[in-house]
């Protein structure tokens, strides 16, 4: 058998013991800089002859324990080793630590010239050369490199790549947009773009020229109304005279009459009031339909910066679970014991990708919705920070009295009280002046004068339906006026929710950060738990990777939460245009 590797593997097996014994050596690597590792990070399967090395071990170093991992059995003097470690307080490596502890003990051995069939390094020799070693390279030792052409191997396994060390580390965002003119300025180009597409907006300014046109039409009723006739006979038949002088096409009349309102009660005025008040209606429904229209853009765009960051962090979390996955791969294939951990990294992987798609979905959606209100593809900053223009309670509630909702319902209300007051005006007697005039004949050949004169009309009796009509006007102003004092309760609630939603959101975002930066440190912790020290499991490797991917992701929300909350005051106090018309 090779000497050297005779040597080797009792210093390696030594080495083991007393870094299992020593709880500061464990503390001391947890909390220091790890070193880069350069070798792969597998259980070896024992060489071929241990047994006879186990068997010179126990003969010759009786207090020495070999690792589990070349396949022998602890001694009954493994609690006695581990006593002495901690009370002579020396320091010791890992294996993976220095292995220039290893080629130390090797060539000490060397030097005495030792058979490697009878006999081993002696334990005080071996420790002695460790404590040099660790004092002279404690600050520049590298992990053990277990290379194929000096040292022991596993048997059957294929050539692999060397593992390295994959340090966590905070994911590069995109550096965020601060700036409140930028952002100000960001979204009035936007909002711009959309209020200029909108085709609600058009169809608003549509109905608001159709009630002016309403308007000219009651104002017109003040006017004569001259009404011009004409009458064409064909014949007559059957019996009598009065008809032989209308019989044929040649005793073709013309009429016309004047009818101007004298008095009406009323009645004009309360219809030319009700259609200004549904002019003025459809005037604030256009306001209204374009605080809407900027509402919508502008939580759409914070909405598209949101799920762009998110997707950042997405794809840092899913690079480090492919990091993960391609280093225990290489492990796996040479341990085959290590393969459930792959199965666990490859499915946090996949969910990985899943969220990642999510949000991309999410954002192609967002996407989408602002090319329809925008009609053009929307300018994305790459994060926003607008922790400033946030609206005061006070400021919002006091704008509720300029509302054009509020203002719309109340219009609605006196549009609705004045078409009654028509109705009613319109049951009441009507005089009015008229002048006409028609050249028809009579039964003796003569044509009619010119008349002028007062004619009075009234619908004595119409079945009632007057009064129900009348009645139904009262109803409608009634429901228009509970649905204003609705619209108000609504508003108030609604900005005082908005409020606390922003506050409480803006400051979870900020607990969130914090506890981001925290899980981040553990992660780190965890990491180097688990690839140095072997006191971790993977799955809380994983599992700390998804906390911290979770927290951003949760800080990222409500930011943007506290962000939408913001604009949703402004929209619900209706001053979002005065806002985006700051200079």
């Amino acid at each position: 058998m090779d000497k050297k590797f005779v040597i080797r593997t009792v210093a390696l097996a030594l080495s083991l013991a007393l870094v299992q014994g020593s709880q500061a050596a464990d503390d001391e690597l947890l909390f220091s800089t790890p070193q880069p590792v350069g070798g792969s990070r597998f259980k070896m399967e024992a060489p071929q002859g241990s047994e006879k090395i186990a068997a010179t071990v126990r003969e010759e170093a009786p207090n020495s324990t070999m690792y589990s991992r070349f396949g022998l059995t602890p001694t009954s003097n493994a609690t006695l080793k581990y006593q002495q470690a901690n009370a002579s307080g020396t320091r010791i490596i890992d294996i993976e630590e220095d292995n220039e502890v290893t080629q130390r003990a090797t060539s000490a051995q060397q030097t005495a010239n030792i058979e490697p069939a009878a006999q081993t390094v002696s334990k005080p020799t071996l420790r002695r050369e460790i404590a040099q070693a660790q004092a002279t390279d404690e600050d520049s030792a590298d992990v053990a490199e277990l290379q194929d052409n000096d040292g022991p191997s596993t048997l059957n396994a294929p050539p692999v790549n060397r593992m390295r060390d994959i340090p966590p580390r905070p994911a590069a965002l995109a550096q965020p947009v601060q700036s409140t003119a930028a952002i100000h300025a960001w979204f009035k180009k936007m909002v711009g773009i959309a209020l200029d597409h909108s085709p609600e907006i058009r169809g608003a300014l549509s109905d608001m020229e159709a009630s002016s046109w309403g308007v000219k039409q009651v104002q017109g009723q003040r006017y004569p109304q001259v009404t011009v006739g004409s009458s064409a006979p064909f014949g007559s038949f059957g019996g009598g005279n009065s008809t032989r002088n209308n019989n044929s096409i040649s005793d073709t009349s013309a009429s016309v009459s004047v009818n101007t309102t004298v008095f009406d009660w009323g009645r004009i005025s309360a219809e030319l009031d009700s259609a200004r008040e549904g002019l003025s209606a459809s005037a604030l429904l256009v306001k209204e339909t374009r605080e809407q229209v900027a509402s919508s853009t502008m939580t759409e765009l914070l909405n598209l910066s949101r799920y762009k960051e998110s997707i950042q962090v997405a794809e840092a979390y899913v690079k480090r679970m492919q990091e993960l996955v391609t280093m225990l791969s290489g492990i796996a294939s040479v341990d085959k014991g290590r393969a459930s951990e792959l199965v666990q990294a490859r499915a946090r992987l996949l969910s990985a990708q899943a969220q990642k798609e999510q949000l991309q979905h999410q954002y192609d959606n967002t996407r989408i919705k602002l090319v329809r209100l925008m009609g053009v593809e929307p300018q994305v900053l790459p994060a926003v920070r607008w922790n400033s223009d946030l609206i005061a309670l006070n400021t919002a509630l006091s704008a509720l009295s300029d509302h054009p909702t509020l203002k719309r319902g109340e219009a609605e209300v006196r549009a609705a009280d004045a078409q009654a007051e028509a109705i009613r005006a319109g049951g009441l007697p009507q005089v009015k002046w008229v002048v006409q005039k028609s050249t028809a004949k009579d039964q003796y050949g003569d044509t009619d004068a010119w008349y002028t004169g007062l004619n009075v009309e009234w619908s004595a009796f119409s079945g009632g339906s007057e009064r129900a009509q009348r009645q139904a006007a009262l109803a409608k102003m009634r429901s228009a006026q509970e649905k204003t004092q609705t619209s108000r309760y609504e508003l108030e609630y609604q900005i005082r929710n908005m409020v606390e939603t922003r506050d409480s959101s803006l400051m979870r975002a900020e607990s969130y950060v914090q506890l981001s930066a925290e899980t981040d440190r553990v992660r780190d912790m965890f990491y180097r738990q688990w690839y140095h020290l072997g006191t971790r499991t993977l799955l809380d490797v994983l599992s700390a990777e998804s906390d911290h991917f979770n927290n951003q992701i949760s800080a990222i929300n409500n930011r943007y939460d506290g962000y939408n909350s913001n604009v949703a005051v402004m929209y619900n106090a209706a001053i979002l245009l005065n806002w985006l018309a700051k200079a």
